[in-house]
């Protein structure tokens, strides 16, 4: 069994609708050290791995880990009836076909009770920890700002972006039968931090999913994004949130014969 309160409605909203941006649904692990997914969209373009650590919850009780498969979308519905002044509380009994969701208002004594059904999600095989040896030569830590201003530019041209890093700067390129831009941030920079190139590298990445990966921005406080980019790998795109959690993101960089679909 668990029982898990956070006080800011507005992070909790928001961390899951980030995720409801690129997944349906889920198995979400609840242990007692926090809350974990990793999961893949279902045109596999875009892995998300999000970790919120028991710290960043105004109280935390889990006795053993749990799996539970949810509907993302339906639990995103849920959390979006929560007002800025209600604390969220998630609940569980042990073989429940249930998680439950409080809405406990702080400044009253009104409690709305909600329930959303488990689901049977055949889950691929995918280990958080194996995305973590994935080995980038480029990385550099900039503002959302930036990367949204990039985003929309680039949608101006295509539905893709090329992202590219050299030993001097992080560059954004977008071209069609429209014309063409670019934004070259130098690493010099004030607002660039970390900035570590060993090589060149390149890729071409789906303006829809940079755009969903922004969502999480909505979350309070999350002001920098870190980028890795090497050629041939994913770009993973890496936000803390709320202290001491994160949320991470795997986009597959397209390939030139590739469909226009995704």
């Amino acid at each position: 069994m668990f029982e898990l309160t956070m006080n800011d409605s507005r992070a909790m909203q928001g961390v899951f609708d980030a995720v409801a941006a690129i997944i349906d649904e889920s198995e979400i692990i609840f242990s007692p050290n926090g809350i974990s997914l990793t999961s893949i969209d279902a045109g596999r373009v875009c892995l998300i791995s999000l970790k919120l650590d028991k710290e960043d919850f105004d109280a935390y009780k889990c006795d053993k880990e749990e799996k539970l498969g949810l509907n993302i979308e339906d639990l995103v519905k849920i959390l979006k009836r929560s007002s800025a002044s209600d604390s969220i509380i998630f609940q569980f009994e042990e073989n429940s076909n249930k998680l439950l969701i409080l809405m406990q208002s702080r400044e009253g004594k009104k409690m709305r009770k909600f329930s959303i059904t488990l689901k049977d999600i055949s889950m691929p095989p995918i280990k958080p920890e194996s995305l973590e040896k994935i080995l980038y030569n480029n990385s550099v830590t900039l503002p959302v700002g930036y990367l949204e201003e990039a985003i929309k530019d680039a949608d101006i041209y295509n539905d893709t972006a090329i992202i590219s890093m050299n030993d001097s700067a992080l560059i954004f390129r977008s071209e069609g039968n429209v014309g063409e831009t670019e934004c070259v941030l130098d690493k010099e920079d004030s607002l660039l931090n970390n900035f570590i190139a060993t090589e060149d590298a390149e890729g071409t990445f789906a303006l829809k999913f940079l755009n969903h990966m922004l969502k999480v921005s909505s979350v309070p406080n999350v002001s920098q994004v870190e980028l890795s980019v090497s050629t041939d790998q994913p770009l993973r795109a890496a936000f803390n949130i709320m202290g001491a959690s994160s949320i991470k993101y795997f986009l597959a960089p397209r390939i030139e014969d590739e469909e226009e679909d995704y």
